[in-house]
């Protein structure tokens, strides 16, 4: 008798779950959404992708799969930073474009883009900053920069949720990387993707949402995602920077339990 009431509910379970984690429908129709061709128009897109949803899963999924089938990821402004980050006296020119004129963007164009689209759709949506785990970083390189990625934890219910959607992006990408080594190579790659709209703004149908990235698993997240401000880690027992580099990186750890052990 036991055994049969936990199949029970087991079944009656099972549906609800499959109805909030199946998304594969709202992801299709995210590919229909009409060519953004003006940023000023990004209200009416967000209203078109929204407009048949009335659950804020929904919403916030839809939003997460335009951005996954329309936007690249800027591999030449990410090196810009990365040089400027490594060495302080440097002066390279770290891009300014607009993220949904060209479709490109490091993470933190992404993230505020998310953001914004989740706002027109009125979602409460925040953008977070902090580390993320590089196994090969060393602590001095840890410590070095204030913040290395930027997601999103967007209200669902009266409950934050994690999404980043620069990860949950999979696929083949519609940008090629040896093209844009060269500053001129960039700036020419930008005139193009500004002007054309038959290609480059139309959503990639190759393309498809990682799921991990979407509504992460708290205890998951923490494993990879260190934020600067505690608070969203979203946890009731927060980690300090020690026993995050204890789980993610253990070469960091392990220089600074030797800093600690000199009494540094």
């Amino acid at each position: 008798m036991k055994k049969l009431f936990i199949i029970m509910i087991c079944l009656l379970w099972m549906p609800l779950a499959l109805a909030r984690g199946n998304y594969s429908s709202v992801d299709d129709y995210a590919t229909q959404a009409p060519t953004l061709k003006d940023p000023k128009e990004l209200e009416s897109l967000v209203h078109f992708l929204v407009r048949h949803y009335k659950r804020d899963d929904d919403k916030a999924r839809v939003l997460l799969s335009w951005i996954v089938h329309n936007i690249d990821y800027d591999y030449y402004k990410f090196q810009k930073i990365v040089q400027t980050d490594n060495d302080a006296n440097a002066t390279q020119e770290i891009p300014q474009n607009d993220i949904l004129e060209t479709r490109l963007g490091v993470c933190e164009d992404i993230a505020a883009l998310y953001q914004k689209m989740g706002t027109l759709a009125g979602l409460t949506v925040e953008v977070i900053s902090g580390k993320i785990m590089i196994p090969d970083r060393t602590l001095q390189q840890f410590r070095s920069i204030a913040s290395n990625h930027a997601w999103n934890a967007v209200k669902i219910n009266d409950k934050w949720e994690y999404v980043d959607p620069t990860w949950a992006i999979g696929g083949t990408d519609g940008y090629s990387t040896s093209n844009v080594v060269k500053k001129r190579d960039y700036e020419k790659t930008i005139k193009r993707r500004e002007k054309r709209h038959s290609d480059v703004k139309k959503a990639r149908p190759d393309r498809f949402i990682l799921d991990e990235w979407f509504f992460t698993d708290k205890d998951e997240m923490i494993k990879t995602h260190f934020p600067n401000d505690e608070k969203w880690q979203l946890q009731k027992k927060k980690l300090t920077e020690e026993e995050f580099l204890k789980q993610s990186n253990p070469r960091a750890y392990r220089a600074l339990m030797r800093e600690k052990r000199r009494g540094k």
